[in-house]
């Protein structure tokens, strides 16, 4: 094994979740690199450090942001924008949305009157 794939499994190894033939890899390789002993020894003191502080609750803000959600209501972008800049943003949405279905039924259809040929046929040359 090599010190950087070495180096890519330290965490696992010192956390105990390598299979058994990786983490033996891992420590027959510490065994002869000092440099990979030396970042093994860091990994297990950040590890030691970060496991004595335990686990942390993260803070339950689901109340705080569902009322927030209901004070805005449906009307937050006229608010926040004004009507007119709402209705020119559903307009827009809806010229998009028909230029997407409609654009290819319309490339594809034919003028009407036009024949089957419409680009003209080359003209032959005057010097033969």
């Amino acid at each position: 094994m090599d010190c950087s794939t070495c180096r890519e499994m330290m965490l696992e190894f010192v956390e105990g979740t390598l299979p058994a033939k990786v983490a033996a890899g891992v420590a027959e390789h510490v065994k002869s690199c000092p440099s990979c002993m030396k970042e093994l020894e860091k990994q297990s003191s950040r590890t030691r450090v970060l496991q004595s502080l335990g686990r942390v609750q993260a803070p339950d803000q689901w109340e705080e942001i569902s009322r927030s959600i209901r004070r805005t209501g449906p009307w937050y972008f006229v608010t926040k924008y004004g009507i007119v800049a709402v209705i020119a943003g559903i307009v827009a949405a809806v010229a998009i949305v028909a230029a997407i279905a409609f654009l290819p039924a319309l490339r594809h259809a034919s003028p009407s009157g036009s024949s089957s040929n419409p680009s003209p046929a080359p003209a032959e040359s005057a010097g033969r």
